[in-house]
């Protein structure tokens, strides 16, 4: 019993470099997730015109990435929670980078849009494994901070995207970026294979197969914070989506630039978000006990 204690302990224990090679490849990925996904802002308008698409295609083209994370997001972390966390992030990330090559290969609206329902389809199963991998593999005392350095690849992976995107576009054309950005997912979706693991819960009884999805889906929707979660965060996607997706094209159209200075422009002014990941972070950190002390647990709280 003792060494199966002991097994347990070495099996759980958290820090060190094998913790920081969880948080370097995750957090790099992550950044290649935002990089994959925004740059199609920046190339929206010199790919428009050149296969001779609508606004409104665009738009669909751009829509099908959030509806295949959203329609996905849930089905393919509940896979990755009973299977195998590093192998589900590996996957998902040659996945995405493999379509969003496809994507620079596109001829008409039909090749644009079903490997950007795919690259979605492939970053939907991405943040709930990373941010479960990086959580796992700090203490609770140095898990905000983690998570912190995690989510700062969101407002360099956009802001990379745009600028380094818009680059490449204006020297090479709109379809470059696209087989570019594609190679570093792929080479970091294998090195994902080498972070260290934690187990998954073994599924018992009615938790295994479909019918612990539905469980697991039921148990999240009782919970009174995702209820308010959930709606509010649909409103802020769809408002700042709509922003990302089209202020690219809009500063092209209106200033009459290339999408090098467009990309430019707005990659700078979401660099500044770079700022509240780490300090939301830290805050959550240091407030973790005033919030312990008030009776509130992780997503519940008797507000």
């Amino acid at each position: 019993m003792k060494d199966a204690d002991l097994d347990k302990s070495k099996e759980l224990k958290t820090g060190g470099w094998s913790a920081h090679y969880v948080l370097i490849v995750c957090t790099l990925l992550y950044a290649i997730n935002y990089m994959d996904r925004q740059v199609f802002s920046v190339v929206l308008q010199p790919m428009k015109i050149d296969l001779g698409l609508t606004d409104a295609q665009c738009g669909l083209a751009s829509t099908v990435l959030i509806l295949g994370m959203a329609l996905f997001s849930f089905p393919v972390a509940h896979m990755v929670d009973r299977w195998s966390r590093k192998k589900s992030m590996s996957i998902m990330a040659i996945l995405w980078s493999g379509f969003t090559f496809l994507t620079g290969l596109a001829t008409n609206f039909i090749g644009v849009i079903i490997p950007r329902a795919f690259v979605g389809l492939g970053e939907a199963g991405f943040v709930p494994g990373g941010t479960a991998m990086v959580g796992a593999s700090y203490s609770k005392e140095n898990r905000g901070k983690a998570l912190g350095i995690f989510h700062i690849a969101i407002p360099l992976g956009a802001a990379a995207g745009v600028m380094i995107g818009g680059v490449i576009s204006a020297q090479y054309g709109w379809r470059t970026p696209f087989l570019y950005f594609a190679i570093p997912g792929v080479i970091l979706g294998i090195m994902a294979l080498f972070m260290k693991d934690y187990k998954t819960v073994e599924p018992t009884g009615t938790e295994s197969g479909i019918k612990g999805f539905y469980k697991a889906l039921g148990d999240v929707i009782k919970i009174p914070t995702i209820r308010w979660f959930y709606p509010a965060l649909g409103l802020s996607v769809f408002m700042s989506t709509s922003v990302l997706i089209w202020m690219p094209s809009l500063i092209m159209r209106l200033l009459n630039v290339n999408e090098s200075y467009a990309g430019m422009l707005v990659g700078g002014i979401g660099l500044a978000a770079i700022i509240g990941a780490p300090l939301g972070a830290f805050s959550l950190t240091s407030g973790a006990k005033r919030t312990r002390a008030a009776g509130c647990t992780f997503l519940r709280c008797p507000i």
